[in-house]
């Protein structure tokens, strides 16, 4: 960066500080890059430590899809069963 402030021109000036705002923002990115990768790493490890709770709760809907399908063909057969009436004489 050029040292004397005062030598420099209106369009130098400028140009001084532009570079120094874009080097502040390229730092920003930097800063916000490492707090993304470090929100990335611990939503990883909450998703490894959640995967086999959503496992055990996968298997247990499972378990109790298959005692209802059990039950309801239970009832369906009860249901079809069909009593037959003597015919009414008029």
């Amino acid at each position: 960066m050029l040292e004397f402030a005062g030598t420099l021109s209106s369009s130098e000036r400028s140009r001084e500080l532009l570079l120094k705002r874009a080097h502040r923002v390229i730092e920003r990115f930097d800063r916000v890059g490492e707090t993304m990768q470090k929100v990335a790493d611990v939503q990883l490890e909450v998703m490894e430590r959640l995967r086999p709770i959503v496992d055990d709760l996968g298997e247990l809907v499972k378990l109790s899809l298959v005692d209802a399908r059990r039950r309801l063909d239970t009832n369906s057969r009860e249901a079809d069963v069909t009593i037959e009436h003597p015919p009414i004489d008029n």
